[in-house]
């Protein structure tokens, strides 16, 4: 029998085909580059013309020359050298206290840093509390019971002027315009 012309053929376009891929895998590779490249020529420059984008990143977000990553139910703030600035409760915590300090209003941006940190204190105290006093109805333990639930109420009093506080404090920024321009302070 005769060998079929059509299988050399198909063996001809097989190559092809694997080097029309091999190219477009090639162009796709360049083409993210230069995008990825482009981009973050455009953020540097927007940063040095005084503006301060915030980009959504994979674990986090960039605001301005500064970085915060959410981990461990807290969000850290990074510098542009990749050290820990602060931590914080909140998003809007984080972002606010970034743009103010980028943009030198340091006696606002302490202030956020403050009240995030009172937030902060006191929803440890208020988680203890309730834990001690659950381990203290489990072990039947009245005497503690007693003790620990005036502080537990107390706490839980305070959590909640403290979030509120801190929600004034944040709302600020609908007056700052921060949240619109970016910088506009």
């Amino acid at each position: 029998m005769a060998k079929s012309r059509t299988s050399k053929r198909e063996n001809l376009n097989k190559a092809k085909r694997q080097v029309q891929i091999e190219t477009v895998k090639t162009a796709v590779e360049l083409f993210n580059g230069y995008v990825k490249s482009w981009t973050q020529n455009e953020i540097q420059h927007l940063i040095q013309r005084g503006n301060l984008p915030i980009v959504p990143l994979a674990n986090g977000l960039q605001v301005g020359r500064q970085r915060a990553v959410f981990k461990n139910n807290v969000w850290g703030l990074y510098n542009a050298h990749g050290e820990l600035v602060e931590t914080f409760t909140g998003k809007k915590s984080v972002v606010l206290y970034s743009l103010l300090d980028q943009l030198h209003r340091y006696k606002t941006a302490e202030e956020v840093l403050t009240k995030d940190q009172r937030l902060r204190k006191i929803e440890t105290d208020f988680q203890h509390y309730n834990h001690t006093m659950n381990r203290a109805i489990k072990l039947r333990d009245y005497a503690t019971i007693d003790v620990i639930a005036s502080r537990y109420y107390d706490a839980k009093i305070a959590l909640e002027h403290a979030r509120n506080d801190l929600e004034k404090t944040l709302g600020m920024n609908k007056y700052l315009k921060v949240w619109e321009t970016g910088n506009s302070l």
